[in-house]
C-alpha cells in the first residue's frame, strides 16, 4: 500500500479523465456534488470549478448541476457536459420448471431515460431528441447434467425502442441513429465443473438489427477458482 486519496469524492463521483499537460499528467473529475476539480496523479486539488454562470443557463439559483464527463479541446481548454433528467427501469419475470433439470424463465423490461443535454450539448447550437422509452422480452433456458456439474443456457431477447431513435440536429442537418429498433440477442453458454474448487465456463452471443444495419458478436471463456 501506497497512498490513498479521493475521500471527499466518495459517493458522488462520476465522470473522470486524464490529460497530460507539459511533462505533468492531471486528473479531470466530474463530482456529482456539483464541482469540476482539475488535480494531481496524487490528489492535491489545481483548481475547483462550480455551475458555470457565465453561460446564462444556470441563472436560476435551483438550477441544478450535475456534471458527467469532460472533453478535451484542441486549443487545451475543456469541455463539460451536464445532463439532466431522470432513468427508471420496471422488470417483471417468472421461472417455470419443466423438469427435474431444465427450466424456463420469461422476463420482460422497460426502460425509461430521460436524459438529455438538449440545446446544451457539447457542440454550440447542436439540439440534441432521444428516444426515451424502450421494451425488452426475454427468455432463458437453463439445464444441468451430469448430477449439476454442467449447466448449459440458452437466452433470446428482443429490444425495441418506441420512439424511432436518438437524433441530433445540427445548422438545419440532422443525424439519426436507431440502434435500438428491433435488435435481437442470442446467448449461448456453459459453466462446468472439473474439481471441487474449479470450473471452466464459455459464453458466446450474437446480436443482430431486425430492422437496421446493426451487427456484433462477443465469445468470452475462461476459468473459476474457489477458495
Amino acid at each position: 500500500f501506497v497512498r490513498s486519496w479521493g475521500q471527499q469524492y466518495h459517493g458522488g463521483g462520476h465522470g473522470i479523465d486524464i490529460r497530460k499537460e507539459g511533462n505533468q499528467e492531471f486528473l479531470y473529475l466530474c463530482v456529482s456534488t456539483g464541482r469540476v476539480v482539475k488535480a494531481t496523479l496524487t490528489g492535491e486539488e489545481v483548481w475547483t470549478k462550480g455551475r458555470p454562470l457565465e453561460t446564462g443557463k444556470y441563472d436560476d439559483p435551483n438550477a441544478a448541476f450535475k456534471p458527467t464527463n469532460v472533453c478535451f479541446a484542441p486549443d487545451g481548454g475543456f469541455y463539460v457536459a451536464d445532463v439532466k433528467g431522470q432513468l427508471g427501469h420496471l422488470l417483471a419475470g417468472y421461472k417455470l420448471p419443466l423438469d427435474g433439470s431444465t427450466s424456463i424463465t420469461l422476463s420482460s423490461r422497460l426502460d425509461y431515460n430521460g436524459t438529455a443535454c438538449g440545446d446544451g450539448c457539447l457542440i454550440a447550437a447542436a439540439e440534441e431528441s432521444v428516444s426515451e422509452w424502450s421494451a425488452t422480452a426475454a427468455a432463458r433456458i437453463d439445464a444441468a447434467f451430469l448430477g449439476s456439474s454442467v449447466r448449459p443456457y440458452l437466452a433470446l431477447a428482443l429490444t425495441d425502442d418506441f420512439e424511432g431513435g436518438n437524433a441530433v440536429s445540427m445548422a438545419g442537418a440532422t443525424s439519426i441513429s436507431n440502434t435500438r429498433s428491433m435488435l435481437l440477442d442470442a446467448d449461448l453458454g456453459f459453466d462446468a465443473m472439473v474439481a471441487s474448487d474449479l470450473s471452466v465456463f464459455a459464453q458466446g452471443r450474437v446480436t443482430r438489427g431486425l430492422q437496421s444495419d446493426v451487427e456484433g458478436y462477443e465469445a468470452r471463456g475462461g476459468v473459476k477458482l474457489s477458495f
